[in-house]
């Protein structure tokens, strides 16, 4: 099982941080509301990520939270890093950053920005979970087709969605290519929760199926 997540929105774990000097190559890939991190898609030229994030002055705690928004985009603390690192090595990028804040205070400890790096298509069962299809796929003039399927909540209440386990594996964190969330896996979300981390909010609990 796995649940879809997102930053917290409660005021301790929700500063307001915005890159310093964002390159032109960092840039989205599909659609969704993740940011380029959140894509599933690993960033090239690594070379121009970006490195530099500045927080506002009236973030009064001297450290950030272990998974936070830079805008659209994800940063994450080294025990974040650490832990998915040790479930899922290599897997995915994490940029070291350089954080200042705009008053000039101190800020502690290591941050990356977060690219989730793992792309399932797609570990979603539709006729198994309260979704509806939506986009389509289109063919274009020159002969590209752009398969432009994804799927949404199918109304209020609840979310619940159906995964194919087969599909999910061995991973930990990923992003669905129909749904466009993030998702993490429960044994990672045991993990950051044991270790006391801070700034993930779970959005559904899913359930998953060996198909």
């Amino acid at each position: 099982m796995a649940y879809i997540v997102f930053t917290s929105n409660e005021d301790r774990f929700r500063p307001d941080v915005k890159f310093i000097n964002k390159p032109e190559e960092w840039k989205m890939v599909m659609g969704g509301g993740h940011g380029r991190s959140g894509q599933g898609v690993p960033f090239e030229p690594v070379d121009k990520a970006p490195r530099e994030i500045e927080i506002d002055g009236k973030w009064k705690w001297k450290t950030l939270p272990d998974y936070f928004s830079i805008r659209e985009d994800l940063g994450v603390s080294q025990a974040f890093k650490d832990i998915l690192e040790e479930q899922e090595p290599g897997a995915h990028q994490f940029f070291p950053l350089d954080v200042r804040r705009k008053d000039g205070g101190p800020v502690e400890g290591q941050y990356y920005l977060f690219v989730v790096s793992v792309l399932l298509d797609t570990a979603l069962i539709p006729e198994k979970s309260n979704v509806i299809q939506k986009g389509k796929v289109q063919t274009f003039d020159n002969g590209i087709t752009h398969d432009g399927i994804y799927y949404a909540p199918s109304g209020p209440g609840p979310t619940k969605l159906t995964l194919n386990k087969a599909i999910i594996g061995n991973h930990h964190a990923w992003v669905d290519r129909r749904t466009h969330d993030v998702f993490f896996s429960d044994e990672f979300v045991a993990r950051i929760e044991e270790a006391g981390l801070g700034g993930v909010k779970l959005r559904a609990h899913t359930k998953d199926i060996a198909e």
